[in-house]
């Protein structure tokens, strides 16, 4: 199968998505779009109907009794009818287990979503956090959910809004392999289902794969979900990162104070921005968390 020219262009429809979709990896998809996107998506219906899956639109009023700013249609999309049905009622019925267990989530990560969400959103939606504090073992970047904003805008459109004005392009919001928030950086089954989806990108779409495996594959400062640091380096001893330039994916977080530097080392109280053995730079953390090395590569 090749990727179907009428969906290449199509906003917040991501690539690996549909491919996963398509090639079993997935049962379903659900996404939002603006009123303005409607037409778009109502006319790629047959394109999706020639492809044997169902495409179901609902106004975000009918699901949640609510209107968002900019966000006025969820799309549903599935192999079959009863499960486009079955996924937009337990979206409405607040069934987030069910929601989850329909888009193929792993269960484990499911389960951790369910149980730090309400946490999360008085924390100001720390998902990058929990997922690294549950990490046993090196991060693997199949996990790097860092770019995909789909489950951690609540609240915080404005934020997302700036990160891509910063960036001048959506694009890099598609570099991820898993769309769902994991556990942890080394959970078995997220990895498993980022590796089916990367191996599905080589074989339908190679320069695309090798741009997301390129951009999840570096060493990252986290600050929180909308604030971190990319480099192209190396990381030493868990709280140093040797590098030799700043990757160009901007986030909220000013990398300009890192561009001088060739080394920071994450301290219990701050960060230390360092050329050679000369500290030039001191950022005081502002909790225990502030800094996350997280080594994706």
């Amino acid at each position: 199968m090749v990727y179907p020219d009428e969906l290449k262009n199509i906003c917040y429809l991501a690539k690996q998505e549909f491919l996963a979709l398509k090639n079993g990896v997935k049962p379903a998809l659900r996404f939002s779009i603006p009123q303005a996107k409607k037409p778009a998506m109502e006319a790629l219906k047959c394109t999706f109907e020639k492809y044997g899956l169902i495409f179901l639109i609902k106004t975000y009023k009918e699901i949640h009794n609510v209107t968002p700013q900019n966000l006025d249609y969820i799309v549903y999309i599935t192999k079959s009818k009863n499960l486009a049905g079955e996924l937009s009622e337990a979206e409405k019925n607040g069934n987030v287990k069910k929601v989850g267990e329909i888009l193929g989530y792993p269960e484990c990560c499911v389960n951790f979503y369910i149980d730090i969400h309400k946490n999360l959103m008085k924390k100001g939606n720390l998902c990058c956090t929990e997922s690294f504090l549950n990490t046993k073992s090196k991060p693997n970047f199949h996990t790097n959910n860092i770019f995909n904003f789909n489950s951690k805008i609540s609240g915080q459109v404005e934020k997302l809004r700036t990160v891509q004005q910063l960036n001048k392009t959506d694009e890099f919001m598609d570099y991820f392999l898993i769309s769902h928030i994991p556990c942890s950086y080394d959970c078995k089954e997220s990895v498993k289902m980022g590796r089916d989806v990367l191996r599905i990108l080589k074989a339908e779409l190679p320069e695309f794969a090798n741009e997301i495996a390129s951009a999840l594959k570096h060493p990252f400062l986290v600050f929180d979900d909308f604030n971190w640091v990319i480099f192209n380096g190396m990381v030493k001893n868990k709280n140093m990162i040797k590098y030799e330039s700043v990757f160009p994916i901007k986030s909220l977080y000013p990398d300009e104070i890192f561009r001088s530097g060739n080394r920071i080392v994450v301290q219990d109280d701050e960060i230390r921005i360092l050329m050679d053995e000369e500290t030039i730079r001191v950022i005081k953390k502002g909790n225990e968390h502030d800094g996350m090395i997280i080594d994706f590569t």
